[in-house]
């Protein structure tokens, strides 16, 4: 879960004394061997979320008889990939990433 080790480093003391500090990250649109650089914020930050979907098994010949969490999770998806549409003035950066979906028993 966000945020990475680099916040525990910071509060270890590890960038203590530094006049700078350079936050590095692969960029895929830069040719490979090539370096851009940006002064300021330049990509979004994370946040977490978890959405937990409790459903109600039955057979595959009987959808009607069930409540698929796993269908539920794709209305989700779609909704959210929405938000930044439908939500956010076009004229502000915004992006929803959904990174992991896991579906299935405990």
């Amino acid at each position: 879960m966000s945020p990475s080790g680099a916040e525990a480093l910071v509060q270890q003391g590890a960038i203590d004394g530094a006049d700078v500090v350079f936050g590095l990250h692969l960029m895929q649109s830069l040719e490979k061997g090539k370096i851009g650089y940006h002064y300021g914020a330049m990509m979004a930050s994370s946040d977490d979320f978890r959405i937990k979907i409790t459903g109600k098994g039955g057979h595959g010949s009987s959808p009607h008889e069930t409540v698929d969490p796993t269908y539920v999770a794709g209305h989700i998806l779609l909704g959210l990939q929405a938000i930044v549409s439908r939500k956010v003035n076009p004229v502000q950066p915004a992006v929803i990433s959904v990174g992991q979906i896991l579906a299935g028993s405990n």
